[in-house]
């Protein structure tokens, strides 16, 4: 898996707007889809009892007469809704006057609750009506009603929710690869420039910043940076020249002197460098010079000489020192 940190100013800024866009629809899909359901209940609870008070009142001349084939003919009228699966009326005493069925027969509640009440279960809304006439309680309506079609509707709407939201997302995709390029393009312009100083070690290159807001300080404080190691660079290159020059004129002076100059290690005792007096001196060149040590070449009392500079190496006096020519 790829890792966050690895990504591309804007893969990340693409990904932080898809996420924010992602979370945003897909709650709003889902409290949209609650209320759209709880919405569709109490639409169909409403529907339910207005149909359930209807029938009830078409009921009470037969439930009251005893016309049992009657209300059963009022029942049979629910066959067009089809939600509707089963319509029982109860007479007073609560026993089954008329009853329609739409599949199978169903063996309605014990005890009815007074007046309109509708309850739901897994897929079932259960409605109960009093059937009343001058306040006197004639029967009750049983109705049951298939939520399949409430399913279909919240799921419909659900699967209209996703396809918004798929349009969405593809739209804040768009708009996020175009609109990220206000703040990764300065970045990574900014990341090519300080490439191109590491390669070409050109510190005089400078970054043109597009704004004052905290990208714009960041190029302030590069171009800053950039400018201070410049000074620095040009101040070591003036230094390298001025002890160059320096060295040049030590050894030139060094070279035209008549007194022999020698540079020698006080550790080892071997020769580093010498001038022209040195070698005529010596009776060798600077490169056998560097091949031999003081032992080689001043046998007599020079072993002391260097054994005091070593220990003392700010003396400073005169004395003699024999020197062995190989010829």
């Amino acid at each position: 898996m790829i890792s966050l940190n690895n990504l591309s100013v804007s893969s990340k800024l693409i990904l932080i707007i898809l996420t924010v866009a992602f979370v945003s629809v897909g709650v709003g899909t889902i409290f949209d889809n609650i209320s759209e359901h709880i919405q569709e209940k109490e639409s169909m609870v409403t529907e339910s009892l207005m149909i359930a008070k209807l029938t009830s009142e078409y009921c009470i001349t037969p439930l009251d007469f005893e016309y049992q084939n009657e209300a059963e003919i009022i029942l049979s009228k629910l066959a067009i809704i089809p939600q509707i699966h089963n319509g029982i009326i109860y007479d007073a005493r609560g026993e089954v006057f008329a009853q329609y069925n739409r599949h199978q027969s169903i063996v309605g509640p014990d005890v009815f609750p007074r007046g309109e009440t509708a309850t739901f279960d897994d897929k079932w809304l259960h409605v109960v009506n009093s059937i009343t006439y001058n306040e006197r309680t004639l029967g009750t309506l049983y109705l049951r009603v298939s939520t399949d079609e409430l399913s279909r509707i919240v799921m419909s709407h659900l699967q209209s929710m996703v396809y918004i939201g798929i349009i969405v997302m593809a739209l804040a995709f768009v708009l996020a690869a175009s609109m990220q390029k206000i703040i990764s393009f300065p970045i990574t312009k900014l990341t090519e420039l300080a490439k191109r100083v590491s390669e070409d070690d050109d510190y005089s290159i400078r970054g043109e910043k597009s704004g004052n807001d905290e990208i714009g300080t960041l190029y302030d404080g590069f171009n800053a940076m950039l400018e201070q190691i410049q000074i620095r660079s040009d101040e070591r290159i003036l230094a390298e020249e001025f002890l160059r020059e320096s060295e040049e004129k030590y050894r030139a002076i060094v070279e035209r002197s008549n007194d022999a100059i020698f540079l020698v290690d006080l550790k080892t005792g071997r020769y580093l460098d010498a001038n022209r007096a040195a070698e005529i001196l010596t009776g060798r060149s600077k490169e056998i010079l560097r091949t031999l040590t003081t032992r080689d070449v001043t046998p007599s009392g020079a072993q002391s000489r260097i054994a005091t500079l070593s220990q003392k190496p700010d003396t400073r006096g005169f004395s003699e020192v024999e020197y062995v020519r190989p010829d």
